[in-house]
């Protein structure tokens, strides 16, 4: 009995091959190819692969939807600083307090039903 690898260790092995990002569909492509699936076979997996890859510390998402291996780069070149993220703190003000009035008013109907 073989085991069979996880399809992020395949992707892995792929980028370490290439040397240089791969967009997500080529990197795929050849993650499923090496793993001996075919794109019918695989298709149910995709987004689960692209949940994975996201979440694994290993791999680094670039611009137009390129992904490469993180050790390849400066950790400045792939840290996003939170506080740069483009954000409308008023509009953020007003949604907790509309939240807030509405927690108030759910509150009130669940009284009511007991």
């Amino acid at each position: 009995m073989t085991k069979r690898r996880a399809l992020i260790d395949i992707a892995y092995d792929v980028l370490s091959k290439k040397r240089k990002p791969m967009p997500f569909k080529n990197l795929w492509l050849e993650t499923i190819e090496s793993a001996n699936l075919k794109q019918d076979e695989a298709q149910g997996q995709i987004g689960q692969f692209y949940s994975d890859m996201s979440l694994d510390s290993r791999f680094v998402s670039l611009s137009e939807n390129k992904w490469d291996l993180k050790k390849r780069y400066k950790f400045e070149e792939t840290y996003v600083v939170l506080d740069d993220l483009d954000t409308d703190e008023d509009e953020m003000d007003e949604y907790y307090d509309e939240d807030e009035e509405n927690s108030d008013l759910n509150h009130d109907e669940e009284e009511e039903d007991y």
